[in-house]
């Protein structure tokens, strides 16, 4: 989703290269706007030599604009000017996410959801099928996604593994929600590296769960660190998971 999409849908004067103020953490920053993905400012703070993802309302100040920022952009902010400096360089929009949500059914069938998710199957089905069975240790979840049809790569617990590739990550973190307990979220990562946390506990009522953006309330948490990669499934091997369902 590109910054035509913020600045239409959350009324906003965010254009490329813009300057913001975010005060979401415990002292306030300054940035630079350079994209935007999955309906979230990609902005670059002073100082860092990443860029993160910010919600476009949540503790986001927008500075007034400057020379840097080409006639058109002001334009679409809603500021035209008479000086015409150097156009900027074009706005990048983010990717459509493929996987799509699902919640888990009970509290203890996060696993089932994920393959659910990586699947492309129902999660009733996902549980009926397995659920006893993967509870009972009597199979894992590489015999789910096999038995799915899933092709994927697992990981060594003791691996260093990182994340990289686009594609979908079946993780496992702590629970939010389960005092001394493990939960299983799937992360997609797209091929511009957009991320998003599809945790199946989400929806459920006073439950906490899991996000790659910046938090908007009390129920969610970053994550940022403390998971391990249980499986990998290619980009690829998604689309052509969830354009089956597509095909007549």
């Amino acid at each position: 989703m590109s910054l035509d999409y913020i600045r239409e849908t959350y009324k906003v004067p965010a254009v490329l290269n813009g300057r913001v103020r975010y005060s979401g953490d415990a002292i306030q920053r300054e940035g630079t706007i350079v994209g935007a993905g999955n309906a979230h400012l990609k902005v670059q703070l002073d100082g860092d030599d990443f860029a993160g993802n910010y919600h476009p309302t949540w503790k986001m100040e927008y500075l007034p604009l400057s020379g840097d920022i080409s006639d058109q952009e002001w334009i679409n902010a809603g500021c035209p000017r008479e000086s015409s400096p150097a156009a900027a360089e074009p706005d990048s929009a983010g990717e459509v996410m493929v996987i799509k949500h699902q919640q888990q059914p009970c509290p203890v069938s996060c696993t089932s959801a994920c393959i659910a998710m990586l699947s492309n199957t129902p999660v009733a089905d996902v549980v009926t099928r397995f659920h006893d069975d993967y509870r009972a240790s009597k199979i894992g979840f590489g015999h789910m996604l096999r038995e799915l049809g899933v092709p994927y790569k697992a990981f060594m617990t003791d691996g260093m593994d990182a994340i990289e590739p686009a594609g979908a990550y079946l993780l496992t973190v702590p629970s939010l929600n389960l005092v001394a307990q493990n939960h299983s979220v799937v992360l997609e990562i797209t091929e511009d590296w957009d991320w998003w946390i599809h945790d199946p506990v989400k929806g459920r009522e006073g439950k906490r769960y899991y996000t790659a953006n910046v938090v908007q309330c009390e129920a969610e948490q970053m994550l940022s660190s403390g998971y391990s990669i249980e499986a990998f499934v290619s980009m690829d091997d998604l689309r052509r998971i969830y354009a089956a369902e597509a095909t007549p």
